[in-house]
């Protein structure tokens, strides 16, 4: 799909982020940047509060909030956030407002299905540096994305990291996929994830979402930012904004 320029663009949507478990918008940055050399400047990011543990409560600080803005929406999720989204595109999509889907990374059922909630430890620690590097970075060598995200982390307190994690092992929202039929969606697969791995996507299939594979850790947006900037304004470039433009 072409993207538009400037002089042939109708108005467009707002591509909406969606971060992943740490709730904030701090990893979004590298992508972010990336969009705007491509013109693509109407963008907002979400974020949840340390108080909102699992989907239902995020769900409702966004309604109350609105987090959402008014007019066409093109939603990104990032990990974590994919029932997020099913949730809020059912609502998009009923309104007439939902334009697309990113997710990255993501899932919309549990990817470790073999991890009971109740396995999950009641105590909190923060995970120690190898940890992150070896699990959502895949050994990376590069110190940017983890300073980064050990930075984020830090803000985090541990006990909601571990109430998310619950929530993402109880998550199911495939029957909702029936309702966004027809909705483009792209779908970018980190092929070298070591959390969500491939087979997750089989779950998106009533969706026919076009996949996009790349050489990446779990933190697919965060290390390969032009790539995916690239594939979103490539798959979804003729509904995000009229400031899209052909590069």
């Amino acid at each position: 799909m072409r993207a538009l320029g400037l002089s042939e663009a109708r108005p467009g949507a707002t591509l909406v982020l969606l971060p992943g478990m740490h709730g904030t918008g701090h990893l979004f940055g590298p992508l972010i940047t990336a969009l705007g050399i491509r013109q693509v400047t109407r963008i907002v990011t979400v974020s949840y509060p340390f108080s909102a543990g699992d989907y239902d409560a995020v769900e409702a600080v966004i309604d109350q909030a609105p987090l959402i803005p008014e007019g066409e929406i093109v939603l990104l999720a990032e990990s974590f956030a994919g029932p997020l989204a099913i949730r809020l595109a059912r609502r998009l999509h009923t309104a007439g407002r939902l334009r697309g889907l990113v997710f990255a990374g993501s899932f919309i059922r549990s990817p470790l299905a073999y991890l009971s909630p109740r396995l999950i430890p009641r105590w909190t620690i923060r995970p120690p540096r190898w940890v992150l590097k070896k699990i959502l970075l895949n050994g990376c060598a590069e110190q940017m994305p983890l300073s980064l995200l050990e930075q984020v982390l830090h803000l985090v307190p541990p006990a909601t990291l571990l109430s998310r994690l619950r929530a993402v092992l109880g998550c199911d929202e495939r029957a909702s996929l029936t309702a966004l039929a027809g909705v483009p969606v792209l779908y970018l697969h980190a092929q070298q994830d070591r959390l969500v791995g491939a087979h997750v996507i089989a779950d998106f299939a009533t969706l026919h979402p076009l996949v996009v594979r790349l050489a990446a850790p779990h933190l697919i947006l965060l290390t390969r930012p032009r790539e995916c900037a690239q594939a979103i304004v490539e798959m979804l470039g003729s509904h995000l904004s009229d400031s899209i433009q052909p590069r």
